[in-house]
């Protein structure tokens, strides 16, 4: 796996996608806010990464938080 600079920011390929899902979104413009943001998606997470997903959600969710859109007032938020 390349060596990335630390100096960037990194995002999870389903970030990527969700925002291309969005109404009004294109491709060219979600990548322009990638770069003007300094994010690189990483296409390839280790077993590390997702232990550390997963765990940070599991504590979210005894929090009270990352529920369903009805659960969290308004808020809609989703990890997996």
């Amino acid at each position: 796996m390349p060596v990335l600079p630390r100096h960037l920011r990194y995002s999870d390929p389903r970030v990527k996608a969700k925002l291309m899902a969005a109404p009004r979104r294109s491709e060219a413009f979600v990548d322009k806010f990638f770069e003007e943001a300094h994010l690189v998606v990483k296409w390839e997470l280790g077993e590390r990464v997702w232990r550390a997903a997963g765990n940070g959600f599991s504590e979210l969710r005894s929090c009270g938080g990352g529920g369903t859109k009805k659960q969290n007032h308004g808020e809609s938020w989703r990890t997996f």
